[in-house]
């Protein structure tokens, strides 16, 4: 219950670009409104945190990979210097003298068989944000290409994703728009469901 925290927010996080604008700017503009998350989710990502630093003893020890700049941040600004978003990756692999961004990802037996590929993240709402997360961590350490590794809490998968300049182009578009509503405080119109 200790570890259970909302801290103050004060732009975008790469982690948590959501498919719905308005939700962007109200976790910028409305933080302290935030519900806070009970026992349970946290036990899961106390779970997740510790999977993170197995899954990278694994792979270093089996496969000899050895990561680096493990959380490192990075930010992303507009054109006048402001910092629209923020986020920190959770390393990079060193090999063959080429730094490769990875991103962990533990998870439950039943969606970690449903991913095997790029297109499977886009089948709900939650995995298109690790996507939007992983593009903005190659766009903003200047990488080309990068890894997910979901694990199961036994057994890794890799999948690699190339930097898209035009979904890029996108999210940081997005990121740009709803600054401005930020900078307002104002929010952008709902989504209007069909």
């Amino acid at each position: 219950q200790d570890k259970i925290k909302i801290f103050p927010t004060n732009n975008f996080r790469a982690s948590d670009i959501p498919d719905c604008d308005r939700a962007m700017v109200y976790s910028v503009l409305n933080w302290r409104d935030k519900a806070r998350h009970n026992e349970r989710l946290q036990a899961i990502f106390d779970a997740g945190n510790k999977e993170e630093q197995n899954v990278k003893q694994r792979l270093g020890y089996e496969l000899g990979f050895e990561f680096i700049q493990q959380q490192a941040d990075f930010e992303i600004k507009n054109n006048i210097g402001e910092i629209m978003c923020r986020g920190h990756i959770d390393g990079k692999i060193l090999y063959k003298g080429e730094t490769i961004p990875v991103e962990i990802k533990s998870m439950n037996e039943n969606i970690f068989n449903s991913i095997n590929s790029l297109e499977d993240f886009q089948k709900k709402p939650i995995h298109r944000k690790y996507l939007r997360q992983m593009q903005l961590y190659l766009f903003g350490n200047n990488e080309e290409a990068g890894l997910f590794i979901l694990s199961n809490f036994r057994h890794e998968k890799i999948i690699p994703v190339s930097l898209d300049y035009g979904e890029c182009e996108h999210i940081l578009q997005r990121i740009e728009r709803n600054w401005q509503f930020v900078k307002r405080k104002s929010y952008p119109d709902p989504i209007e469901y069909k």
